[in-house]
């Protein structure tokens, strides 16, 4: 018989290869909703793929690496800044990369890896194009620069909370201008809103068809609209977004917004113990 803890059925996750840090957000919900930590898959109702990496392999040998692909973010092996490029383009029909060599006017260079910063800021600096060939590295990915400037907002970004692709929370954070670096992190404002707000019917289907070919089954994502075309562009992609427990104001109010949304869509989402019959390591 299930038993409730608070307005939850008590449930419990598996994360693997890794365990999730104290201050990983899918770690919060889990305790916000009371869940318990499971020790094998056998005795989860939801196995979860968890690794902080751009790419993750389970070797060949790994007793879990046939059944993996069934569970939460369990396909999604590869968020590099160059397959965001790729995915986003092909289920958007429109381009966020550019071609460094022919460009013509301001780009954006970032690190292809998804988890490279300088000093905890994300790798970004804003260059006019062309940019000279031996200039260009592999390591290196670039971007259109997308305009999201709005009068008397500043740059607006929105940091995405998704569930099986549904949009289940949205930040709404206000910058200063871009500068050269990308190294800006103070908020001019930021503020919870409804994802009806921000985006179209057809937009959230993009998103979700987004998630679906990237393997993104919870995760977050930064989206900006580009205010001189009106569209909308995904520029990251993360399985494994953080949470800080010093956030205050709208931030903090994110992330418990998100927390109290996300125990709900995964109840309707997965199935629970869904991979439960083909739970036998593969060494077996």
């Amino acid at each position: 018989m299930e038993t409730r803890t608070g307005r939850f059925l008590k449930r419990s996750l598996f994360f693997y290869p890794d365990p999730a840090p104290f201050n990983e957000m899918l770690e919060g919900v889990r305790q916000y909703a009371g869940w318990e930590l499971a020790s094998s898959p056998e005795s989860a109702d939801w196995c979860v793929l968890f690794r902080d990496a751009t790419w993750v392999v389970l070797p060949d040998d790994d007793p879990y690496a046939g059944i993996a692909l069934s569970w939460i973010n369990g396909r999604c092996r590869d968020i590099s800044k160059r397959t965001v490029q790729r995915v986003f383009e092909d289920v958007f029909g429109y381009p966020l990369a550019i071609d460094p060599l022919t460009h013509q006017g301001l780009c954006v260079r970032k690190h292809n890896l998804n988890c490279v910063s300088i000093n905890g800021l994300k790798e970004v600096l804003v260059l006019v194009g062309p940019i000279p060939e031996d200039e260009i590295a592999d390591q290196h990915v670039y971007e259109r620069l997308v305009d999201g400037r709005v009068p008397g907002l500043g740059r607006v970004e929105l940091e995405v909370a998704v569930v099986s692709g549904i949009v289940v929370s949205v930040l709404r954070v206000s910058k200063p201008d871009w500068d050269s670096t990308g190294r800006s992190k103070h908020a001019l404002d930021s503020a919870v809103v409804e994802p009806s707000c921000v985006f179209s019917s057809q937009e959230l289907q993009q998103i979700r068809v987004f998630c679906a070919v990237i393997g993104l089954d919870f995760g977050t994502l930064n989206i900006m609209r580009d205010q001189q075309n009106q569209r909308l562009y995904i520029l990251d992609a993360n399985k494994t977004p953080q949470y800080n427990p010093r956030w205050s104001g709208a931030r903090w109010a994110w992330f418990l917004h998100t927390v109290a949304q996300v125990p709900p869509a995964f109840t309707e989402r997965f199935p629970v113990r869904s991979v439960l019959p083909a739970l036998r390591p593969t060494g077996d």
